[in-house]
């Protein structure tokens, strides 16, 4: 009995035995898993890390970018708000000038029609010839336009 009680405890001892060696497998190849996870945790969190670092290099070029683009835009309007206010000072100057011109070409023209009742018949003719041809200089041109649309007359 007491063999008996002694081969049992031993064949327990040895199935014991190997569920712990079997156990022990068990958890060196789960720590071996558990450490490969890791290991790719790492690398992942390395690889976010740059990729973060990139992203905020890449955020901080183009907010530079940027802003040089909008002094750029606003130098830009600026100086065209400036060519702006030129031109229309140099348009106002113009009308006013033209205005004058024209003013002055029609004081000549009235001057100039009783003149030309005086001549003689052909003279007369050629004078009036003179006046309905179609005038080449810009100004003669504008103001032959002005008189047909009634807007230049006496100033």
């Amino acid at each position: 009995q007491s063999y008996a009680e002694a081969t049992e405890h031993q064949v327990a001892f040895e199935a014991l035995k190997q569920k712990v060696e079997k156990s022990s497998r068990d958890i060196e190849t789960h720590v071996k898993k558990l450490q490969k996870l890791q290991d790719l945790v790492s690398a992942t969190k390395g690889q976010i890390a740059a990729h973060l670092r990139e992203s905020e290099e890449q955020n901080r070029h183009m907010r530079e970018r940027k802003e040089k683009l909008l002094r750029q835009l606003q130098e830009l309007r600026s100086e065209m708000n400036q060519a702006r206010a030129k031109a229309h000072g140099s348009l106002a100057r113009l009308t006013a000038q033209s205005g004058a011109a024209l003013k002055t070409l029609a004081q000549m023209v009235e001057k100039v029609r009783p003149a030309a009742r005086g001549l003689a018949e052909g003279e007369q003719r050629d004078a009036q010839r003179v006046l309905e041809e179609t005038p080449t200089e810009p100004l003669a041109q504008v103001r032959r336009q002005c008189q047909g649309l009634g807007h230049c007359r006496g100033g």
